[in-house]
């Protein structure tokens, strides 16, 4: 059990957001909107939210993480759909939301009756958000919204969306403004997108043809929005560093269950020198990679953690957890290309992690720019 829930608050917390998944998690659908209220319920759409507007605004970060965890070693969708919603996506609405926008949108979202989503990827962008090619253009007492967003969890789904365009042709980062937008506006289409894995969560393909906002729906500063995604981007990817070692540490017992009841050539595979000496190995490295993200969150919640302590700890979660997943396929040999078996599954849902939330080489990027290097 991780560090950050072995109190006896957290631990009660993990133990009903556990029966809450257990209950209400189906393998091959996002959760329902009932699931969505019952999640309201418990608190868990709340957490980021402040009390005046429904929420609960955990004190501690470790609160967060221990529901990240929860959900994730039951399954990565699960997690993603939930917290892409209440720990990323609702972050900035309250943050940078006026008003108006909180009043309209923090309580449904507290209560589970609405799903909020970050749409900031593009067709042609990915990861480079200074290369968006949405744009924002200023008409009477509002904006316009035009452009294509994908690869978007929740797009399909959500009720608001935190979406990044360009209100100006402004270099150097600015020029970028963040908007909530409402996705039953005219203008608004949609649609699933179906994925290799994760068809428990979510994944969408957004676009707006003239999108008429009001002045409301600007959060933050105008043309500064690239720089409050930087602010936040650093807990987005200590989150997804969560649900990675929660899915890492799930594989490992799962194969070391399998291996020391499998035999072949008149033992055990797991006793066989090679096999112990591999599953020693990633054994080790995930209890580095975990010491790594216990420390992000003590300096999380202190308020010092670092933009590349956030991409140290995510690039390393994501290649343990498939490094993880890669041997757990092997040592369960044929069983693991069945469909239903649990390695299978794990392994299909792992492979993005390295993609998602900032690939591997933006990570590097980060890492290697922090250590006074310019590649």
């Amino acid at each position: 059990m991780s560090r950050w829930s072995r109190d006896a608050q957290t631990q009660q917390f993990a133990e009903a957001v556990r029966d809450f998944a257990a209950q209400h998690h189906s393998p091959e659908a996002p959760p329902t909107r009932e699931a969505w209220r019952a999640a309201g319920e418990l608190g868990l759409t709340g957490l980021q939210i402040p009390e005046e507007f429904g929420g609960s605004d955990a004190a501690s970060y470790r609160i967060v993480a221990t529901a990240v965890s929860e959900l994730a070693t039951i399954s990565h969708g699960l997690s993603s759909t939930f917290t892409v919603s209440c720990d990323i996506a609702t972050a900035y609405l309250v943050r940078y939301g006026n008003t108006e926008t909180k009043q309209r949108w923090l309580p449904a979202l507290a209560a589970g009756e609405a799903i909020a989503a970050l749409a900031l990827t593009e067709p042609g962008a990915g990861s480079d958000l200074a290369a968006l090619t949405t744009r924002a253009t200023a008409v009477d007492n509002g904006w316009s919204l035009t452009g294509t967003k994908t690869f978007i969890t929740n797009g399909s789904i959500a009720d608001v969306v935190v979406v990044a365009a360009r209100t100006s042709d402004q270099h150097r980062g600015r020029g970028v403004s963040l908007f909530a937008v409402d996705t039953s506006l005219q203008g608004v289409s949609r649609h699933a997108l179906v994925t290799a894995g994760h068809s428990d969560c979510d994944t969408g393909e957004l676009a707006f043809h003239e999108v008429i906002l009001d002045n409301s729906s600007l959060l933050g500063v105008l043309d500064e929005g690239l720089f409050h995604l930087l602010e936040r981007l650093p807990q987005e990817r200590l989150t997804s560093s969560v649900a990675n070692l929660a899915q890492a540490r799930d594989a490992l017992e799962l194969t070391l269950q399998f291996a020391k009841s499998r035999e072949a050539f008149g033992s055990t595979i797991g006793s066989l020198q090679h096999n112990a000496f591999r599953l020693a190995e990633v054994d080790a490295q995930l209890a580095a990679v975990e010491a790594l993200v216990d420390r992000c969150i003590d300096d999380l919640d202190a308020n010092v953690m670092s933009s590349a302590d956030g991409a140290r700890a995510k690039l390393l979660s994501a290649r343990v957890e498939n490094a993880i997943l890669d041997l757990g396929y092997q040592l369960h040999g044929g069983s693991a290309f069945l469909a239903d078996a649990p390695i299978h599954r794990r392994w299909v849902d792992g492979r993005i992690t390295r993609v998602w939330a900032g690939a591997d080489e933006v990570m590097l990027h980060l890492i290697a720019q922090d250590l006074g290097l310019h590649p």
